[in-house]
C-alpha cells in the first residue's frame, strides 16, 4: 500500500491547503497569548502568575528585551594613588 494511501495520514500539501489560515496566523496568536500572560503577570492582573519572584523576573525580562534596559557591572574604585586593591593571604585563613 502506498504511503499516502494509509488511513489517517494526511499529505503535507493537503494539510497546507486546508489549514493555510491557521498556519498563517498561528504564530501571531501564540505570541499574543504569551505576551498577554506576561503583561498580566507583571501587573498582577487576572490570568497572570501570582508568584512574586516570577513576576519580578518577567518584569526584568520585559525591561531588558523591550525597553533596552541593561545591567551595569561597576568596577571597584582604586585605592589612594590609583593603585589596585591588594589582598594578602595569611596561614590562619586556612582554619576559617
Amino acid at each position: 500500500m502506498p504511503r499516502s494511501a494509509r488511513i489517517g495520514e494526511v499529505r503535507l500539501a493537503t494539510f497546507r491547503k486546508y489549514f493555510a489560515a491557521e498556519i498563517a496566523t498561528g504564530a501571531t496568536k501564540v505570541k499574543s497569548l504569551v505576551g498577554n500572560c506576561i503583561v498580566a503577570s507583571i501587573l498582577g492582573r487576572d490570568g497572570g502568575l501570582t508568584d512574586q519572584l516570577a513576576r519580578a523576573r518577567l518584569a526584568v525580562l520585559f525591561a531588558k528585551t523591550r525597553m533596552g534596559w541593561t545591567e551595569t557591572v561597576a568596577e571597584q574604585p582604586p585605592n589612594k594613588g590609583g593603585n589596585p586593591f591588594v589582598w594578602q593571604a595569611y596561614p590562619e585563613d586556612d582554619k576559617l
